[in-house]
């Protein structure tokens, strides 16, 4: 759900940016840019005080509902596990695998940089900075 608010955030950001500046003010993420942090003599400290603001009430929310949370307690019930693990969750090697089993974004990467070109460039040329 976080990630899912970031990103809105984002995509509302860069139509603020394309169309109206001065929308971004109803934008947490518009705040940094709007500080005009390297332009001498336009400094602009009121979104850095918004921002502080803004960390500060959901710091002080957040506290109130750890709480009030109920340790233990979830959505789901639990469910019933293995009494044992399985033998190739003995050892470091094994553990290892079985949490990368489920992770595909190293192969996601390769497959981009493979199906782009990019690492001959990288090869070829040096790092590719952004």
């Amino acid at each position: 759900m976080t990630f899912g608010l970031f990103g809105l955030l984002y995509i509302i950001r860069m139509g603020t940016d394309a169309t109206n500046l001065s929308l971004g003010w109803f934008n947490p993420l518009s705040w940094v840019y709007l500080a005009f942090p390297y332009v001498r003599g336009h400094e602009n400290w009121t979104s850095i005080i918004l921002t502080f603001s803004l960390s500060l009430i959901l710091l002080v929310i957040s506290y109130f509902l750890e709480l009030k949370r109920d340790v233990g307690a979830g959505y789901l019930p639990e469910g019933q596990g293995r009494a044992q693990g399985k033998k190739a969750l003995f050892g470091f090697p094994g553990l290892i695998l079985s949490l990368e089993k489920k992770n595909d974004s190293w192969l996601a990467y390769w497959k981009f940089c493979a199906r782009s070109g990019l690492w001959f460039d990288v090869w070829s040329n040096g790092p590719i900075y952004f």
